[in-house]
């Protein structure tokens, strides 16, 4: 379940921002990891741009505009940080309502 502080700022953070149950993340936190880099950081030889990278996650609309955002945050010329973090935030926030109803993504995407 992580160590004390952690769990303490869990419940810090959870006044500020409550959730229905405590975040899987946190629940692992007691497992070993040797710092080194994993595969899933490695990027593909064919990606030339952030259009190549959200295709090769298959990442759905919503992760691919946080992806986006988050990446040209404090760049972008025709909208200032905060927009763009509420921006980021709305699509979070879209998504884990998705995730919560259980739907894929295919099912959002290609039926609407």
């Amino acid at each position: 379940m992580g160590t004390k502080e952690e769990r303490d700022l869990y419940r810090t953070s959870a006044e500020v921002f409550p959730m229905e149950e405590e975040p899987k993340y946190l629940q692992n936190l007691d497992s070993t990891n040797n710092g080194g880099s994993t595969d899933y950081y490695k990027l593909p030889e064919e990606a030339k741009d952030l259009q190549d990278l959200i295709e090769h996650k298959d990442m759905n609309f919503a992760l691919g505009n946080i992806f986006k955002a988050c990446y040209r945050l404090g760049e972008c010329n025709h909208s200032d940080e905060l927009r763009e973090l509420y921006k980021i935030k709305w699509f979070i926030d879209r998504e884990i309502k998705r995730l919560k109803r259980g739907t894929r993504w295919l099912e959002i995407t290609y039926l609407q």
